[in-house]
């Protein structure tokens, strides 16, 4: 009995820590590494271990600031030295310099590498990509895990993700930027421009989380999938009403969950905060999928999901800022929630119907108001003349409107 206990603890444990995220964070110990490639056919030409402060990179607070190399220029521009210039101010290199945080700890897991896109002014002839990394130390470090997002002045976040499968044990693990282009003229920066990126703030000591829903006898629209989904009494009091979620057990589709209706609308993006929070109550450890949904003006469908300890009644703190599902992360204001009511972490989709049972209440976030219906503009059509003799009007306000009682059934 004791070694089964022991496996089940095993096994949640591994539930609650296999999904790392991560963003901008200057309290991390950032290195660097430069690429070079030759200009006149792209072949890569060498690389070395570099200086993160020469890569133009700076910090302030957790806002990054990237621009293009200009060290390298400066240094070797004395003798315009013919392993970066073919002739005076003519480079002969283009160069792909990373900054980014090594952290080894981070093999095993799924990860995702997100943040705000603030700025992107950076010349067309540089490209900018958030990066995660697996390298093989034992075959001689080669790059066996690269998952790239490209920034561009037409979004304002980033996200990067790769799973536990992709991130082995033993190898090591890299997440930051990349800025390649040609070696960059100092006289030049002021023309060149840069890409700012920070750290979302959707921190739990800066997020506002609003009563969106109590679910005391409202807010539930239907179970899908297998799943029921009924107003209950809050198993701790039984005076409140709560939603109760029952799962089927080895039956019905593995996405099961419940709708949720919503009066008051929220928004997630990473320039406001990402993130909300459920009461949940289980008595056994559970992972569930919520879901942001009906977004406003395109904004996308977003799935995250969250852990719970399986102790009762808990607060579940939960950031939209992965890619789950194929869905998110979040960015606008939203109308609509779901929650899928099973999410397994090691496989990175969704778990097998196990009947596991739990409540939820008060779902928070941060409120907004969204834009009514523009009152139409056009006149309405003006009606036919008629002899009042042949009209029987009921509300055109054109003729004599008749009184009625009633409309007839038959």
């Amino acid at each position: 009995m004791k070694k089964i206990t022991l496996l089940l603890m095993l096994f949640v444990t591994s539930l609650l820590t296999s999904q790392n995220t991560v963003s901008v964070d200057a309290s991390k110990t950032w290195k660097s590494y430069v690429a070079a490639f030759n200009v006149s056919d792209g072949n890569y030409a060498f690389g070395f271990d570099y200086d993160f402060a020469k890569n133009k990179s700076t910090f302030t607070g957790n806002v990054l600031t990237m621009q293009p190399n200009f060290a390298i220029w400066a240094e070797n521009a004395a003798s315009w030295d013919a392993g970066w210039f073919s002739a005076s101010e003519t480079p002969n290199k283009t160069v792909e310099v990373s900054g980014f945080v090594e952290d080894s700890s981070l093999a095993g897991s799924d990860l995702t590498f997100s943040g705000n896109l603030d700025s992107y002014t950076i010349a067309s002839g540089y490209t900018v990509k958030a990066f995660i990394k697996a390298l093989d130390p034992g075959n001689n470090y080669a790059t066996v895990t690269n998952k790239t997002f490209t920034l561009t002045d037409a979004v304002s976040t980033f996200s990067v993700s790769a799973s536990a499968s992709e991130l082995l044990a033993g190898h090591i693990i890299q997440y930051g930027f990349s800025v390649t282009g040609l070696i960059a003229n100092p006289a030049e920066e002021s023309n060149l421009g840069s890409v700012v990126v920070s750290n979302p703030a959707n921190s739990s000591q800066t997020a506002t989380y609003d009563l969106l829903e109590s679910f005391n006898d409202t807010g539930l629209e239907g179970a899908f999938g297998g799943t029921s989904a009924v107003y209950d009494a809050d198993p701790t009091d039984a005076n409140t009403q709560v939603v109760k979620i029952t799962s089927t057990n080895g039956s019905g589709e593995v996405w099961q969950g419940t709708n949720v209706i919503l009066t008051t609308p929220y928004t997630l993006t990473a320039a406001t905060q990402l993130s909300m929070q459920l009461d949940v109550y289980s008595t056994t450890a559970i992972t569930i999928a919520p879901k942001a949904q009906g977004g406003v003006d395109g904004a996308p469908n977003a799935v995250t999901s969250v852990s719970h300890t399986g102790s009762g009644w808990e607060t579940l703190t939960f950031t939209f800022d992965q890619t789950l599902d194929n869905q998110g992360p979040a960015n606008g204001d939203y109308s609509d929630f779901a929650l899928h009511t099973n999410w397994d972490t090691s496989a990175n989709g969704y778990g097998t119907p196990d009947g596991r049972v739990f409540y939820i209440k008060n779902l928070k976030g941060l409120p907004t108001t969204l834009p009514e219906d523009p009152a139409p503009t056009d006149a309405p059509t003006t009606p036919p003349t008629r002899d009042a003799a042949d009209v029987i009007s009921l509300f055109s306000d054109a003729y004599d409107d008749i009184t009625f009682d009633e409309f007839g059934t038959t």
